[in-house]
């Protein structure tokens, strides 16, 4: 494959990262951080927004370090190839573990709001199915669906914006009441909804341009998830009341509901749901895409055609399988968003940290190294 279809541009990128990061997590986070921060959650959105562009500047200090490189070659550099592919094994299951979250949340959703008596496994073989036709395209490919996904991202601004003839602006008073550690907790409480970013560690080589472009093109999108995430929290929380919105787990899907659209369309949430799925799908394909990405390091031929699509079939068929029998029980469900978050942690801040603090320590760098292709 030629290099020209495994590289993107930075504004590529941006609809890239902005769609592996606008996934699910708008249809709950509302709630999820008023369950830690009170009326004061949309302070901890913000913050949250700080904290990915700091683990970006993060990541732009480690490749700054490594040209032309990504997480695994700088394993490669650092430790050797063995513990290369240890980190790749591990990788790949994260990026899968984050395309299952993806889709099997979205499952869930599907089936509380529309079909009802539709079976789980065919909703979640309907959803996973895409992923086994564009997780083993290129870059290039996977970046054109971002974008296309990305428009969609208007109807949520269309669909809600007449919300606000209903607010009730005392609800966000008095600001910052809760306890500073409140605040942090519901930072850490929706980091989980802002995950995206971290497939700077495997693509940011093949970004064309300069690193400085390529960072900002990342913090851009950030910004303007941070917005929307923002915007749909200072929403839900003007718009229902403290225990009303305490009482539902999908606080946007009830405010859609409730609005019509020009007077004229209603149950715009069960339209929403019906037009978001590409988004979803798109964060989940993006993931499935890395996933396979880091697999073929553990192979010398990382480029063989034939592998990718054998790799991306096995994806599928786990995903498939758990998916589609996992009972959804609230138990079950905590447990895995639990262990999610935790791996999330490790993968996608202490790694990271860990590599650029190695490399200052020891006075490891690598410049203009040769470029790497998919």
């Amino acid at each position: 494959m030629s290099k020209e279809h495994t590289t993107i541009t930075p504004l590529q990128l941006f609809f890239y990262i902005v769609k592996a990061e606008l996934a699910v997590g708008v249809i709950s986070l509302p709630a999820t951080v008023y369950g830690f921060a009170k009326h004061d959650g949309w302070i901890s959105v913000i913050l949250t927004g700080l904290v990915c562009i700091l683990f970006i500047l993060i990541y732009s200090l480690l490749f700054k370090r490594f040209e032309n490189m990504n997480i695994l070659d700088i394993f490669n550099e650092l430790f050797g190839k063995w513990a290369m592919k240890l980190f790749a094994a591990a990788y790949a299951f994260y990026f899968l573990f984050a395309s299952f979250i993806i889709s099997f949340g979205y499952m869930a959703t599907l089936r509380r709001w529309i079909l009802l008596a539709t079976p789980q496994w065919l909703v979640f073989l309907i959803l996973v199915m895409y992923g086994l036709y564009f997780g083993k395209e290129s870059l290039r490919n996977i970046a054109s669906l971002c974008q296309f996904a990305f428009w969609f991202t208007l109807l949520l601004f269309l669909f809600s914006i007449s919300g606000f003839k209903h607010a009730d602006w005392n609800y966000l008073l008095p600001i910052q009441e809760v306890k500073i550690m409140d605040i942090m907790k519901g930072v850490n409480g929706s980091l989980v909804s802002f995950l995206g970013f971290e497939s700077l560690l495997i693509i940011f080589p093949f970004v064309k341009g300069e690193n400085k472009k390529k960072i900002m093109a990342a913090i851009y999108s950030t910004l303007f998830v941070t917005f929307t995430f923002l915007y749909i929290t200072i929403l839900c929380t003007v718009y229902f009341s403290g225990n009303e919105i305490q009482s539902i787990v999908e606080p946007t899907l009830f405010l859609l509901k409730s609005l019509t659209l020009f007077e004229i369309l209603e149950r715009l949430d069960l339209i929403f749901l019906s037009v978001w799925v590409i988004m979803a799908i798109a964060a989940a394909v993006i993931y499935l895409h890395l996933a396979n990405s880091a697999t073929r390091y553990l192979f010398k031929d990382k480029n063989n055609k034939k592998y990718k699509k054998n790799s991306n079939r096995m994806m599928f068929i786990i995903l498939f399988l758990v998916g589609g029998f996992l009972p959804q029980a609230k138990g079950i469900v905590d447990s895995l968003s639990k262990i999610f978050s935790i791996t999330a942690l490790l993968f996608t801040i202490v790694i990271p940290l860990f590599l650029l603090v190695y490399s200052f320590l020891f006075k490891k760098k690598v410049q203009n190294a040769r470029e790497i292709h998919e």
